[in-house]
């Protein structure tokens, strides 16, 4: 009889136990999963800015008449891609930014170009806009046509690639 009982306590502090430990570690280990998710897409989106300002630099280096084609597609919970001048108090610079709808950092990278110098001399070439452009689908893959075309502008071009 005595044993039984053991068994029954035994067996009930150890279930108390073990619903203990579930209440603590699967909070840790789904916030846990929840980092590795955002890190993951703010790492896509960095690739994709990455790739966009790369393909912006070897354009703009090339001058008038250059051209180079890239494939991206946007991280999930991304909202939009886009090319901006971002004038501060001590930088002036184009950058191209992967934008996130919630919760998760953007994600900006820089480019050769400065908005100053562009400014003052005129020496630097406009940038269309990709504000207009409807990179809106992450499971889709966007060809981007990047093309000096003129003195004073670089066009941005985009086509979805099937699949």
């Amino acid at each position: 009889m005595k044993r039984g009982q053991l068994s029954i306590e035994f067996g009930l502090i150890l279930g108390v136990l073990v619903i203990l430990l579930a209440s603590v570690t699967f909070p840790l280990f789904q916030s846990s999963q929840e980092d590795v998710g955002r890190m993951k897409r703010l790492s896509e989106g960095r690739e994709a800015a990455s790739e966009l300002a790369n393909a912006l630099n070897m354009v703009y280096s090339g001058g008038v008449g250059s051209r180079q084609t890239v494939e991206l597609s946007l991280p999930e919970n991304s909202s939009e891609i886009t090319v901006r001048e971002e004038i501060g108090d001590s930088e002036n610079r184009i950058d191209v930014l992967v934008l996130f709808e919630q919760g998760d950092e953007n994600v900006r990278v820089n480019t050769v170009m400065s908005t100053e110098n562009h400014e003052k001399w005129g020496r630097y070439p406009k940038i269309d806009n990709l504000e207009d452009l409807e990179l809106d689908n992450h499971e889709k893959r966007y060809a981007l046509r990047v093309e000096y075309r003129y003195s004073d502008r670089i066009e941005i071009d985009v086509e979805e690639v099937p699949q």
